[in-house]
């Protein structure tokens, strides 16, 4: 179990890369001219005909991943499609209404201030995902090496988030990928299945929040999750209450890193509503007030799921 501020050490492997020389350009051609074929089989042809210029590029950043430059870690993070956009597949397949409205990969940070660009982004990252996995996986790979190569000539260490505004368990079937290159993953998640094949006290390289939503199944879930060393995602309103327990467990800040795996074992990371329509949204259900007096969580943790 990884202790407070402490960073899993990367593989031994150096800065020249592992892959035959043109790996890359490789890939993207034959990304391009499948292209066609990678839509249509995903259904989302319609929302993206064309690839954009230049080099497809599955991880980019955000505000909170760039926190983590302040611990020394480099960190990319691929955004898909979220919850309820349009008529496209489902890539979190858990999402309630309430946070769908306000989700990241809609309302807030990058993807709220460029619709446009990042929206294009999400779209085709999500087309290939879904239509080609093979290809996703060589082009994410690639990716994977490039961010390992460019945290150890900056001196610091890499950590990739797959599912930024998703809910796709990608990262676990990546983590040999990643130790190749040296790299630490990890997701929120919130799907129940997952954190219960997860075991939080050999994590290895890849680790794994579970996202409080206020269901009586998946709070029964989040608590025994804390038991076993988890680490619980809720979203409070107002000033996170650090230090205050909730579920049993201590509240730590969330919102200082996106890094996760730095964070103490068994405990909760205190969140604040991001965008507009998360900070006025209602309390109750996925977003807390320990202080709201018509929600008597005492009684719902204890009455509700025991």
């Amino acid at each position: 179990m990884y202790a407070t501020n402490t960073l899993p050490t990367p593989s031994r492997v150096g800065t020249r890369s592992i892959f035959p020389r043109g790996a890359r350009t490789a890939t993207e051609k034959a990304i391009r001219e499948l292209w066609p074929t990678i839509v249509k089989k995903a259904g989302i042809g319609h929302l993206c005909p064309t690839l954009p210029k230049g080099a497809l590029k599955l991880l980019g950043s955000s505000v909170k991943t760039g926190k983590g430059l302040k611990q020394g870690i480099l960190t990319g993070i691929q955004y898909l499609l979220p919850a309820g956009w349009g008529d496209s597949p489902d890539l979190c397949p858990f999402s309630t209404p309430e946070c769908a409205s306000s989700c990241l990969g809609t309302e807030s940070g990058h993807l709220g201030m460029d619709g446009g660009t990042a929206r294009r982004g999400q779209v085709w990252k999500s087309a290939l995902y879904l239509g080609n996995r093979a290809l996703w996986r060589s082009l994410m790979d690639l990716e994977l090496e490039r961010l390992g190569r460019s945290a150890r000539r900056q001196g610091l260490y890499a950590a990739v988030r797959f599912d930024g505004s998703s809910d796709t368990g990608a990262g676990e079937r990546m983590t040999l990928n990643m130790a190749t290159h040296g790299i630490m993953g990890y997701d929120y998640t919130k799907t129940v299945a997952r954190a219960q094949r997860h075991n939080p006290q050999q994590e290895g390289n890849y680790s794994l929040a579970l996202s409080f939503t206020g269901a009586p199944v998946n709070a029964a879930a989040c608590r025994e999750y804390l038991a076993r060393g988890g680490r619980v995602a809720v979203v409070f309103d107002g000033p996170i209450p650090v230090g205050a327990e909730f579920l049993g467990a201590e509240i730590v800040d969330g919102d200082s890193t996106d890094a996760i795996f730095t964070q103490p074992p068994g405990t909760i990371l205190g969140l604040t509503p991001k965008g507009a329509k998360a900070k006025a949204a209602d309390c109750g259900g996925w977003k807390v007030s320990l202080d709201d007096p018509g929600i008597d969580w005492t009684y719902y943790i204890h009455h509700q799921i025991g």
